[in-house]
C-alpha cells in the first residue's frame, strides 16, 4: 500500500511529504523514526509529530494515524493511543 508521511511542528504541515510503499506496520515504524530524528535534530525545541495516512485517505480527506516522537501513536479521528503494531 502507498502512505503518505509528513512531519508537522505543533499541528501545522512541515514544507515536506514522503511517500513510501510498504505494509501499514512498516509505514508507521518509519513515521515514528522520522518524528524522533526530526526532533532531536531541532534540538528538541520542537513540538514534532508525523502524520500518516494512505494516498487515497489522503485525495478523500479522511483523518489517519500521528506519530509521535516517543514512539506512540494516536488514531486522529477518535484521539486515542494505538498499539505500534496497529
Amino acid at each position: 500500500m502507498k502512505y503518505l508521511l509528513t512531519p508537522k511542528n505543533e499541528g501545522q504541515d512541515l514544507n515536506c511529504l514522503l511517500r513510501v510503499s510498504c505494509s501499514k506496520r512498516e509505514a508507521m515504524q518509519v513515521a515514528s523514526a522520522m518524528a524522533a530524528n526530526l526532533h532531536a535534530a531541532l534540538l528538541l525545541q520542537c513540538d514534532i509529530s508525523v502524520h500518516l495516512q494512505t494516498v487515497s485517505e489522503g485525495l478523500r480527506g479522511v483523518e489517519g494515524i500521528t506519530a509521535r516522537p516517543d514512539g506512540t501513536f494516536i488514531d486522529c479521528k477518535t484521539g486515542n493511543f494505538l498499539p505500534a503494531e496497529s
